[in-house]
């Protein structure tokens, strides 16, 4: 099926359909479900999600660079892989966050460098002190 002007469906039930090569530029969705729809080579950029549950959202290769998540709830979330050079998180709720295997070179924690942190934290338990890890490129 092929067309060229907009397309109005309300209460609509497209269960199993294939979507391919298709211009949804500017489309809108309300109250609409995409469970267990499966999305690859699609590009998002500049969307808006709002209201969502992405519970048990699987996301592999993809960029976020310059998004902003606002009221977001990230609980028991698992990143691998993954690069947050330069990003900022303010008034966030780290409690029993684990950061393992990471470089840190540069980043700070109200404004004090974590390799100092770690370098006294470790002095005063009679540990060497951690290296400075390599650059991020």
């Amino acid at each position: 099926m092929s067309g060229t002007g907009p397309l109005h469906h309300e209460n609509a039930m497209l269960r199993q359909s294939t979507f391919r090569n298709v211009d949804l530029t500017k489309s809108s969705f309300d109250d609409v479900s995409l469970r267990e729809a499966s999305f690859q080579n699609v590009s998002l950029a500049n969307a808006a999600i709002r209201n969502a549950d992405l519970s048990g959202v699987r996301i592999e290769d993809a960029k976020y660079d310059g998004s902003s998540f606002d009221d977001v709830s990230l609980r028991e979330a698992s990143f691998q892989n993954v690069s947050l050079a330069n990003a900022a998180i303010r008034n966030a709720d780290l409690s029993g966050v684990r950061i393992e295997d990471a470089k840190y070179n540069g980043m700070t924690i109200d404004g004090i460098l974590v390799h100092d942190l770690l370098r006294v934290y470790r002095s005063a338990q009679g540990a060497d002190p951690p290296p400075i890890p390599a650059a991020v490129p």
